[in-house]
């Protein structure tokens, strides 16, 4: 079982350069997180994966839960990965700030919100086959994989986030705000929900 953490074990973890994964659902996180962590939500079937893709062997974890319950489903979490955490804590806004602890926003917009806004950049983190088979036209292709180490090929300005559904989308816009990006938008529902609308795509490469 991985232990629990107060506000303030968080804040001295994020102050020793310690990394915050976030499992809480990515609206939730959205709406109000702790500046610079990555969201990894524990109800997707290819978190593990993905808390070793987006995490280096060895970095100090803290995971931040949406309940205390949640504590079990993340200690689950992390023996799927093989990888251990240092504690975990339950999100409250209220007495994060008065510890001192930075937060942050995403806005979580739907395909119908992007189809009609102007001037950004729609990120796909999709796979291969995800891309070529349909995408938003337009839009920029760097998998989640790769992320991390191409960030600098995502243009300054508003950035909304897409993938399949939302979740690896969330997972990008976190990866973008923990590099220093501000005006960030996920798409929720993401490419699944375009084509169900019947907006426009782009196929092939």
């Amino acid at each position: 079982m991985i232990p629990l953490l107060d506000a303030a074990g968080l804040d001295a973890h994020r102050r020793a350069g310690g990394r915050i994964v976030d499992v809480r659902e990515p609206p939730m996180y959205g709406d109000s997180h702790v500046h610079g962590s990555l969201n990894i939500a524990l109800s997707n079937r290819s978190a593990p994966y993905w808390l070793n893709a987006l995490t280096a062997e060895g970095d100090p974890i803290a995971i931040v839960t949406a309940i205390e319950a949640d504590a079990d489903y993340a200690t689950e979490l992390f023996e799927a990965a093989e990888r251990s955490a240092g504690g975990t804590v339950v999100f409250d806004a209220e007495t994060f700030i008065a510890t001192g602890i930075p937060l942050a926003t995403i806005r979580t917009i739907t395909p119908d919100d992007l189809s009609e806004e102007r001037g950004l950049t729609v990120l796909d983190v999709r796979e291969p086959d995800e891309w070529v088979a349909g995408h938003v036209p337009g839009a920029l292709w760097i998998p989640l994989e790769q992320l991390m180490s191409r960030v600098s090929e995502v243009p300054t300005g508003p950035v909304a986030t897409i993938c399949a559904s939302g979740f690896r989308s969330s997972a990008a816009a976190s990866v973008l705000e923990a590099a220093g990006r501000t005006d960030l938008a996920n798409v929720w529902g993401g490419t699944t929900a375009w084509m169900q609308l019947g907006l426009p795509l782009e196929r092939g490469r």
